[in-house]
């Protein structure tokens, strides 16, 4: 499981901000789940991506879905558009792999993102 996760951490390509009007952010998060597929432990339809983070307009209810707008390059992203009260915040995030049962795969150290206009 710890290898499962280590994997799933070691193949994040990037994320990166773009500013928008009245201040807001906007963030695209990618991850590359190419082995994680390969591996069987992330198989489409079957499970899904998501990313989950602790500022607005992540909620502990409210995670943003990733896709894989290309079928076959297996990087999956979204974007998601932070207020103008978040600007200057730190951002604690992680993806999770939702499986069927409620099996899911989460990472364990949160990931750091300072929110720029």
């Amino acid at each position: 499981m710890n290898n499962v996760l280590l994997k799933v951490i070691a193949t994040i390509i990037f994320v990166s901000i773009a500013g928008t009007a009245a201040a807001q952010s906007q963030v695209t998060f990618q991850i590359n789940l190419k082995q994680q597929m390969k591996d069987s432990v992330f198989v489409p339809p079957q499970h899904s991506i998501v990313v989950k983070g602790n500022q607005l307009p992540f909620t502990s209810l409210n995670s943003f879905r990733m896709r894989d707008t290309e079928p076959v390059d297996s990087v999956y992203s979204t974007q998601v558009r932070f207020p103008s009260s978040e600007v200057g915040k730190t951002l604690k995030f992680n993806f999770e792999i939702i499986r069927p049962k409620k099996n899911n795969l989460t990472e364990r150290q949160p990931r750091l993102l300072r929110i720029e206009e």
